[in-house]
């Protein structure tokens, strides 16, 4: 049995049981235990974390299912001790980083929410057992992950499927850094003079692929041509790696000739803690410059993204089947 087919039965199991029941403490056990079924049926079958098409499908699958099963437990914080240890838990027998990501941020969410209801609620009664329990297991998440390696760093306004950043040189599994590209400088011995390095640089540049992008306020934008049956849109789009998918608002997909209303419908998780509906469908082409895959699977969400300069975000589902560094200084994507 497949990655997504397993997420997907767990996913209708929950759902059928939740419908069952409008306890909140049974509702809560319910979801709790898909977190464990995820664990022990997905998560320990995903193996090494790869960019094979079918292991993106996997993490995708994944990752939709943490925020299905996570998020409604995360908003009402319900045993947040407990809670708290069990994301860890599961984060810490997960070896995908953007999974890993995933799990560790909602646990740190719910750290924070619940710290800052302490801080307002100190001097009432029963606080001191609750601040014990609470500083306990944020010992045990902060030492988690000052043990675990550092996930991709995110960027973006919305924090999506896995959940952004920017990378220098990237595969899945390595953390990014956006770093200022430098050519080389020759040896003082026989250089050439001033020139030198000016000449090393255009060479260096020559050689390369190049993609033109800005970078505003640490955010990486890049220009992204979309076709699909004779149709073809320009958009800009935020670099994510902390994105699974690769996203854009649902406004092109009529543009594209997608039709939404059959396409398979997902999640994403904004930055405000809001779940919005959202359609996959498959186009003919994203090109990124000279990298172009085909027949690539879009996410289609509701974004009006004109006012922060972006349409959508460019994901691992792309770059994670590329090699690139991020040349800040020049503003430029290099191709390797």
């Amino acid at each position: 049995m497949d990655i997504p087919q397993r997420c997907q039965e767990i996913r209708a199991q929950v759902e059928g049981e939740l419908s069952a029941t409008h306890d909140e403490e049974a509702r809560t056990e319910i979801l709790v235990q898909g977190l464990y079924q995820l664990n022990d049926l997905v998560l320990a079958e995903m193996g090494k974390p790869g960019r094979s098409e079918r292991y993106l499908k996997g993490q995708s699958a994944a990752l939709d299912l943490i925020v299905f099963l996570a998020l409604p437990l995360v908003r009402v914080k319900s045993g947040t001790r407990d809670l708290v240890s069990l994301l860890v838990e599961v984060a810490e027998g997960c070896s995908d980083p953007v999974l890993e990501k995933k799990l560790t941020g909602y646990a740190k969410q719910v750290l924070s929410q619940s710290q800052r209801e302490e801080g307002a609620a100190q001097g009432s009664s029963g606080i001191g057992w609750y601040i014990a329990g609470t500083a306990a297991v944020s010992v045990v998440l902060i030492s988690y992950l000052l043990l675990s390696l550092q996930p991709p760093k995110r960027t973006s306004v919305l924090s999506r499927d896995g959940g952004p950043g920017a990378r220098s040189e990237t595969t899945v599994s390595q953390p990014l850094e956006i770093t200022p590209y430098r050519p080389p400088v020759p040896h003082e011995n026989g250089a050439p003079g001033a020139e030198a390095p000016a000449k090393r640089a255009m060479k260096v540049e020559m050689g390369e692929h190049l993609t033109k992008i800005k970078v505003v306020a640490s955010q990486v934008l890049v220009p992204v041509i979309v076709k699909n049956g004779g149709e073809s849109v320009k958009v800009t789009l935020l670099l994510d790696t902390g994105s699974t998918r690769t996203a854009l608002g649902e406004q092109f997909a009529a543009k594209l000739g997608v039709d939404l209303t059959r396409a398979r419908g997902s999640l994403v998780e904004v930055a405000d803690g809001r779940v919005l509906h959202s359609k996959l469908a498959t186009v003919d082409v994203v090109a990124v410059g000279s990298r172009a895959l085909p027949s690539f699977e879009l996410e289609f969400f509701p974004y009006n993204g004109s006012d922060q300069g972006f349409d959508g975000f460019l994901g691992m589902d792309f770059l994670g089947r590329q090699r690139y560094q991020i040349d800040v200084e020049n503003e430029v994507i290099r191709w390797f």
